[in-house]
């Protein structure tokens, strides 16, 4: 599965799993599998909306697309990038798995060249209130030290699986445990918490299931809010429109391609 939960994290489960498992306790694969069926098996192209709101309540709007492809090594590669407004038009973000590991890329017009990034630079995804480090977080079950199990929940009188993920010691995460609530009949994350020392909150992912519409044979959220608590800012990300199985060529997941803008 690797980077499906990462690529739709754009368009149906930003948040899905805890990720960095490299072990898993009871009970967890059969969530996995659930949430699993909600995801694209080879390709999918997303419209979305970003929405960022801060403190002062000054508010930020940006219009992306969103390709994504898996290759037959179940190795997955991703690129957004800004449509509108015009004087951000063609900025964008790159992400490539390979055997070696990941490789994050992000282009600004106004830079004119690509640059390399980490989940520790201090930037963040398209000026949201999404650190390079919160993609990493989520990015799937596939490589946390540990996810298990919790009791099951509910969540706004809804029925949810528990899920938490607690990061390799030696990682540095700035999170000490990402917590997920995944809706039972639905398999979609409703509720991921990022938390620091003290299972204190510092972001939270958050699904309002009236935004949840089924598409097909799979349930996605068209709308989900990322919160900042310790800055008071939120980011608001809205599913304008999603293609399943599309035709990607291979060389728009590349730096040369990235360099191109719109």
């Amino acid at each position: 599965m690797k980077w499906r939960s990462l690529a739709w994290c754009f368009a149906a489960c930003l948040g899905a799993v805890p990720a960095f498992a490299t072990e898993l306790g009871k009970g967890v694969e059969e969530v996995q599998r659930c949430m699993d069926h909600n995801l694209p098996e080879h390709s999918s192209r997303q419209a979305v909306l970003l929405e960022r709101r801060d403190r002062a309540g000054n508010e930020r709007r940006l219009e992306a697309t969103v390709w994504w492809k898996r290759d037959e090594n179940d190795r997955s590669s991703l690129l957004a990038r800004v449509d509108a407004p015009p004087d951000e038009r063609g900025t964008g973000f790159l992400m490539i798995e390979s055997e070696e590991g990941v490789e994050l890329f992000s282009y600004l017009p106004e830079l004119g060249r690509v640059r390399r990034v980490t989940s520790r630079s201090a930037s963040t995804f398209l000026g949201t209130d999404l650190s390079y480090e919160d993609l990493e977080e989520l990015r799937t079950v596939a490589s946390r030290a540990r996810v298990e199990r919790l009791p099951d929940a509910t969540l706004g009188g809804r029925p949810v699986y528990v899920l938490s993920g607690t990061p390799d010691p030696g990682s540095k995460s700035a999170y000490e445990r990402v917590v997920s609530q995944v809706d039972r009949e639905t398999c979609v994350a409703l509720h991921t918490s990022l938390q620091g020392a003290g299972d204190r909150v510092l972001k939270e992912l958050v699904v309002e299931f009236s935004d949840v519409e089924k598409q097909g044979e799979r349930w996605l959220p068209r709308k989900v809010r990322f919160r900042n608590l310790a800055s008071d800012s939120e980011t608001r990300l809205t599913l304008v429109k999603v293609e399943f199985e599309v035709d990607i060529p291979d060389r728009l997941f590349t730096q040369g391609e990235l360099a191109k803008g719109n």
